[in-house]
């Protein structure tokens, strides 16, 4: 039979000098035969590392990497490939100190056929990847052991983040990490062409049923590896770029805070889906023309439809019969401080992703052209690439807005 365990922890931080120490209350009451309750108390910094614990860091980084090459395949690092260092990191912060308590409970299932967790039983594999240029396709036996990458359409993160618990963060421009469950994101970079590339041991290492979800976006090898990922990963020199969407609620943030501190008045209507919008700005949701438009829209919500026309008029009234918009309110105000042409320069582009919210039903041809000029958009890129873009020209242009409130 096969043992399942199960825990039940309660932590709390207290600061050294406090007089008395926080417990909480453990809610479980009745222990049995098959329960253990274990409790400890730890010294720590502030932040939660060990008290007076050292830090030794190694850095390494290949010597040998080319950008250039279309289908990188490394062998085994020797000296001469490798640079490195070192060095030692002390922590530091307030003496806290951690109480836990873990109430460990025993309980006896009845094993399945195979079980590759528990009893760690070997799983033939079940799923290929296409691993070159030729179309050779590969399982994790192999993918495990190689120093190599594997490529992607960019819809697959899509279908990650369509799983319960999927996941999307972000490193640098073109990094991050993703994955469709709690401690299975994997490290990613997007290449020039907008296709997804992850190291191949990261996938290999995936359990069977998320390697499916990945294998169903596939792609072969096109558009050389992301040159930010090749960087971190054989480098060791993480690219000192940020992502739009990392930025976005930030700056969001910011232009709130510039219009209270500055004009007194909110910038920003909130409301109760924001955070949930601010989640599902990324440029993945553009691998199509539609999801393109569709990007447009909400980041439409979270600008034009979101912007306070009433208070922005308080400080900068239309004339009288004239209605005035909330982008254009907003231009308005810019033009008590600043010249006019400037202040419609800044504010173009959320102009034009105002205008790309309609261009799916009410627009011409030539008029979608125009709005994606104006929102900074190059329509020869790939639909990723153009999402990219539409949100670094929405962030861009929200900190044009933030410093020129700033110095009012």
């Amino acid at each position: 039979m096969a043992l399942y365990v199960t825990s039940y922890r309660q932590r709390v931080e207290v600061v050294e000098d406090a007089g008395h120490i926080l417990w909480a209350e453990n809610p479980l009451r009745e222990i049995n035969d098959r329960d253990r309750w274990e409790g400890r108390v730890s010294e720590i910094h502030e932040g939660g590392e060990a008290f007076g614990a050292q830090w030794a860091v190694f850095h390494l980084a290949r010597t040998n990497v080319d950008p250039e090459e279309d289908v990188p395949v490394f062998g085994g690092p020797t000296d001469k490939d490798i640079a490195s260092k070192s060095w030692k990191v002390s922590n530091t912060g307030r003496k806290l100190y951690r109480i836990e308590g873990e109430l460990w409970r025993t309980e006896w299932v009845d094993p399945a056929a195979e079980s590759p967790i528990v009893r760690g039983d070997e799983i033939p594999p079940t799923v290929y990847f296409i691993t070159d240029a030729e179309g050779k396709k590969e399982t994790r036996e192999t993918l495990a052991a190689g120093r190599r990458w594997i490529w992607f359409r960019p819809d697959v993160v899509g279908a990650l983040l369509a799983v319960r618990g999927g996941s999307l963060g972000w490193y640098t421009r073109d990094t991050g990490s993703v994955g469709c469950s709690p401690g299975c994101g994997v490290h990613f970079g997007v290449n020039s062409l907008g296709l997804i590339n992850v190291y191949a041991k990261d996938i290999a290492l995936l359990p069977d049923w998320q390697q499916r979800i990945w294998a169903g976006h596939n792609v072969s090898p096109d558009g050389k590896v992301s040159e930010e990922l090749l960087a971190a990963q054989m480098m060791a020199a993480p690219a000192g770029t940020l992502a739009p969407e990392a930025l976005l609620a930030d700056t969001l943030k910011r232009l709130n805070e510039a219009g209270e501190t500055k004009l007194g008045i909110t910038i920003i209507r909130y409301h109760t889906d924001m955070p949930d919008l601010i989640m599902h700005l990324h440029r993945f949701r553009a691998t199509s023309r539609e999801g393109l438009f569709a990007l447009a829209k909400d980041l439409a919500r979270a600008t034009a439809e979101s912007f306070d026309a009433k208070q922005l008029q308080k400080l900068a009234p239309p004339p009288k019969d004239v209605k005035w918009g909330s982008l254009k309110s907003l231009e308005n105000l810019l033009t008590t401080k600043i010249h006019p042409s400037l202040a419609k320069g800044i504010m173009g582009p959320l102009f034009g992703i105002n205008e790309l919210r309609q261009a799916d039903a009410h627009l011409t041809s030539s008029d979608v052209r125009d709005s994606l000029k104006l929102s900074g958009v190059d329509e020869t890129k790939p639909y990723v690439m153009q999402g990219f873009q539409l949100l670094d020209s929405c962030v861009s242009t929200l900190s044009a807005i933030c410093k020129a409130i700033e110095s009012f």
